[in-house]
C-alpha cells in the first residue's frame, strides 16, 4: 500500500483526525503512522487490518439501511450485528449464524483492545475473555437450544463447529496483537 492510499482510506474511515484514530485502531504509536506516510511505504499488516475494517463498516452501514428501510426487524438485526443472543430471530439460516459469529468476534476484539490499552492484559487473559464471550455469555449454540430457534439449512452440530472455528480464528488474531 502506498502512503497516498493510506491517507485516502484513513480519511474515509476516520475523518479529519484519522492518523491518531488509525494508530489506536492498529494498536501502534501515532509516530509509526507518520513514519509510514513520510517513507511512502506501509506495512502489509495495515492493508489487511484496513480491509477487515472496511468490510465491517460496510456491513454495519448496510444493516442500518436495511433496518431503516423496513427490510429487517430492528432487534433481530441488532442481535446479529452486535453478536448478542438476546433477540435472535425465531428461524435462523447458516449465513445469519456466520454473520453473528463474525460480529461476536468484532465485539470481542473491541473488548480486548480496550483491555490492552487500559490494563496491559496478558495474552492468556485476552484468550480467556474470548472464550468467556464465545462459550458462555453469547454462546449461540446454547441460545438456539434454549430458545428453541428453528435452524434452516444447518443443524446444531454444524453451529457448534462454526462457533469453534470462529473461536480458533479469533485466538490467532489475539496472538497477532501480541506479536506486534
Amino acid at each position: 500500500m502506498l502512503s497516498s492510499e493510506l491517507k485516502f482510506y484513513g480519511e474515509m474511515l476516520f475523518g479529519g483526525s484519522w492518523q491518531a484514530q488509525l494508530a489506536e485502531y492498529l494498536r501502534v504509536d501515532r509516530r509509526r503512522v507518520t513514519d509510514w506516510l513520510s517513507r511512502g511505504n506501509v506495512p502489509n499488516f495495515v492493508d489487511n487490518e484496513l480491509d477487515d475494517l472496511m468490510k465491517r463498516r460496510l456491513f454495519e452501514i448496510q444493516s442500518a439501511v436495511n433496518i431503516k428501510n423496513g427490510d429487517s426487524d430492528f432487534y433481530e438485526q441488532m442481535s446479529l450485528v452486535c453478536g448478542e443472543t438476546h433477540y435472535l430471530p425465531r428461524r435462523i439460516h447458516k449465513e445469519q449464524i456466520k454473520t453473528f459469529l463474525c460480529s461476536l468476534k468484532w465485539s470481542v476484539i473491541k473488548i480486548i483492545n480496550s483491555e490492552i490499552k487500559n490494563n496491559q492484559i496478558s495474552i492468556d487473559e485476552a484468550i480467556q475473555i474470548a472464550e468467556d464471550e464465545f462459550l458462555s455469555s453469547n454462546d449461540i449454540a446454547s441460545a438456539i437450544e434454549a430458545k428453541e430457534i428453528a435452524l434452516i439449512d444447518i443443524d446444531i452440530d454444524e453451529v457448534k463447529e462454526l462457533r469453534a472455528d470462529a473461536l480458533v480464528d479469533l485466538k490467532y488474531q489475539i496472538e497477532s496483537f501480541f506479536d506486534k
